[in-house]
């Protein structure tokens, strides 16, 4: 994602611990989900545009959605509360913010950096259900980030998540034709 003119910095979520499988795994995502979740509501008294505050607060409902999935992934792993390191990071970081601009950035971020966590997690869940419930999680988190780039008026080449963009194991035209 291009780096953007705003007083905030991409977080880099980091790796869950390798033990537990899955539903570890599906419990790191929980938490992630939920806190992001929860910065998006602290947030909404900045949003002064209606459009722009339904956007966040959709955004908001999508992550707590994604979680409760989590959760049931997670089993007796499931969490109640947002990823206390992440969920302080992400409060000081709202914290900070001052403008409307600000937090649509904010979020534009985060949905990027949750398409990759996404992708991470695809790449390392073990099991079929596990890994339908986060495929689906996936290309939510990319549309997210495309359309608040968009609203931030970005052009869609720097706001599409760069997970996104590679055309690796595509259907070549060239070897396929048209008819």
């Amino acid at each position: 994602m291009a780096e953007r003119n705003a007083p905030v910095a991409p977080l880099h979520l980091q790796r869950p611990a390798g033990a537990g499988g899955d539903p570890a795994l599906a419990a790191y995502d929980q938490g992630v989900e939920l806190a992001v979740a929860a910065a998006y509501q602290k947030a909404l008294p900045l949003l002064t545009t209606p459009a722009r505050a339904e956007l966040v607060s959709t955004l908001a409902r999508h992550h707590a959605a994604h979680a409760a999935t989590l959760g049931g992934l997670a089993g007796t792993k499931a969490v109640s509360v947002p990823s206390p390191s992440f969920a302080a990071a992400l409060a000081t970081m709202v914290a900070a913010l001052r403008t409307e601009a600000e937090v649509l950035h904010l979020a534009s971020v985060l949905e990027g950096e949750l398409a990759a966590t996404h992708q991470y997690l695809l790449e390392n869940l073990q099991t079929g259900p596990a890994r339908r419930a986060v495929a689906t999680m996936l290309p939510v988190e990319g549309g997210h980030a495309a359309v608040l780039g968009v609203t931030l008026g970005e052009p869609v080449v720097d706001v599409v998540p760069k997970a996104f963009q590679s055309h690796q194991g595509f259907v070549d035209p060239a070897q396929h034709g048209a008819g």
